[in-house]
């Protein structure tokens, strides 16, 4: 014969049932996610303010939001995505690199997004995940008490090319996309690809090859940016 103890048993169960709790709070509301800290005023440079942040995306380190701290309401999301490697902050936002914050003194309606990975070319573009940076970046914008556009223009520079050839492929592009642009960014055939895509899903694109001498990559795009005008939906 089995014997039990009454009193042990309850206080088990009181037990069991405490931490059970927090799971079933978590069934019926939804488990905690992680939130990047609030983003970090980086530079001021007259009206234009350059703050950073913390990504929690797989593969991404700091992230750029750079606009006009004057402005109200903006019309237009310029996401740019950078080339074989990430530069620092300041190479978003200076006279060397990408200088995003010129951009912004210049057209005080759009919120520039500066995109950034680690590591160098196919390793980031591999781990590049559009959707979380995406969703990321709109959450922080509006914890600056701003609202990210609907109207959006996609960018890239060089390797940046390959990351929005994924972009397209997956069919994760965001909404109203008005003009997707590649500076030097259309080797090996990246262009060509989202040339083929509707313009009601990639908007107006535009290529920008130069004539780089001393290597092959002046080359490669000018060839690139021709199959991609060959192949163009809009043709």
């Amino acid at each position: 014969m089995y014997t039990v103890n009454a009193r042990y048993m309850n206080k088990k169960i009181l037990h069991n049932l405490f931490l059970a709790v927090p799971i079933i709070l978590a069934i019926i509301f939804g488990f905690p996610k992680s939130v990047s800290a609030a983003p970090k005023l980086e530079k001021t440079i007259g009206n234009v303010k350059h703050y950073i942040y913390d990504s929690k995306c797989k593969g991404a380190t700091k992230q750029n939001l750079i606009f006009d701290g004057t402005t109200a309401s903006f019309e237009d999301t310029y996401l740019f995505i950078h080339g074989q490697t990430a530069p620092s902050p300041e190479g978003y936002c200076g006279d060397k690199g990408f200088d995003l914050c010129t951009r912004a003194a210049e057209k005080t309606k759009s919120i520039f997004v500066g995109f950034a990975m680690s590591g160098s070319g196919a390793t980031w573009v591999n781990a590049f995940d559009f959707t979380c940076l995406y969703n990321e970046a709109k959450a922080q914008i509006s914890e600056l008490g701003k609202t990210m556009p609907s109207s959006h223009i996609l960018a890239a520079f060089s390797y940046g090319g390959g990351a929005l050839k994924k972009i397209y492929t997956n069919k994760v592009q965001p909404p109203n996309v008005k003009y997707t642009l590649f500076f030097d960014a259309c080797f090996p055939g990246w262009c060509e690809v989202v040339a083929k895509i509707p313009s009601s899903a990639r908007g107006n694109m535009n290529i920008y090859a130069s004539n780089a001498l001393g290597n092959q990559n002046g080359p490669k795009n000018q060839e690139g940016a021709q199959k991609a005008m060959e192949v163009s939906n809009d043709a």
